[in-house]
């Protein structure tokens, strides 16, 4: 009889069967934004297995980003990791440990080149 958990797993390894990630980033050309850009992303992971006792449903998080050039080589930016908080192991649990995923958070960056 098959363990519905682990049903369609190869091996029951705790890699994903899937991953997607997938990021976009536009900036502004013209007018008062003029060196402004915002930034919108998404990582997509589908069900992960250790065994046959613990796993974790596919999940998906977003993260976003909003900075400004200042002038060629030099831009601040912030980015919020994982916006709308989800719940996730980043590693499932099991037998010894595992590890819960980032909550959400923010990162302020300066760049500059010389």
């Amino acid at each position: 009889m098959s363990d519905p958990i682990s049903e369609g797993l190869p091996g029951n390894l705790e890699d994903p069967a899937h991953n997607l990630k997938l990021w976009s980033k536009y900036e502004f050309q013209d007018g008062a934004l003029h060196g402004a850009y915002v930034g919108l992303g998404g990582r997509v992971q589908s069900r992960t297995a250790r065994g046959t006792l613990y796993a974790q449903k596919a999940y998906g998080l977003v993260d976003a980003q909003v900075g400004y050039n200042f002038r060629p080589g030099l831009s601040l930016s912030v980015s919020v990791n994982n916006l709308f908080d989800k719940s996730y192991f980043s590693r499932v649990p099991g037998r010894f440990f595992s590890q819960v995923g980032d909550p959400r958070n923010v990162m302020a960056t300066l760049r500059g080149r010389f």
